[in-house]
């Protein structure tokens, strides 16, 4: 009824056994390990947006903002064909090693934009696409002397 395991199987897997031990205890080691001091921060950042629907484009800056909850916060000030604009927008985040991946969306004038975004180290890059068909990206760097407690830097120039 029962077939008898060949003489190699019982070592076999005793060696599996040991070494699977030995991968989860190294796994949990890793997880105990404090975070990286070059985990990614906010502070201020500045560039350019770009709306390739409308063919425009101006200076940009963002003041960003990790949260105790693990989202970030954002506000983004510009000029737009000479008019300034200034909003605020909550973004989810995931940090791998030193790199932040965003995701967000916010309703603006009527109209939904999406966006996802990337940091890592000085950089901070936003693709968006809204309802309507505006869409683009803003490429921002870190602004000398930024920290994740500066926000006290003045709005771009209007261009």
């Amino acid at each position: 009824m029962f077939r008898r395991l060949p003489r190699f199987a019982v070592p076999l897997f005793a060696a599996l056994g040991v070494a699977t031990l030995m991968a989860a205890t190294a796994s949990a080691d890793d997880e105990d390990e404090p975070k990286s001091k070059s985990t990614p921060k906010g502070g201020i950042f500045e560039g350019r947006w770009v709306n390739n629907k409308r063919k425009t484009n101006g200076p940009m800056r963002c003041d960003l903002k990790p949260s105790d909850e693990g989202d970030w916060s954002a506000v983004f000030e510009g000029t737009f064909q000479g008019s300034p604009f200034k909003y605020e927008v909550e973004f989810s985040a995931k940090t791998v090693g030193t790199k932040t991946n965003f995701k967000g969306d916010k309703t603006i004038e009527g109209d939904v934009y999406q966006w996802q975004g990337t940091l890592k180290g000085d950089a901070f890059n936003v693709k968006y696409r809204s309802y309507t068909g505006n869409n683009g990206d803003f490429t921002l760097k870190r602004a000398k002397g930024s920290s994740k407690d500066d926000s006290k830097r003045k709005p771009p120039k209007r261009g």
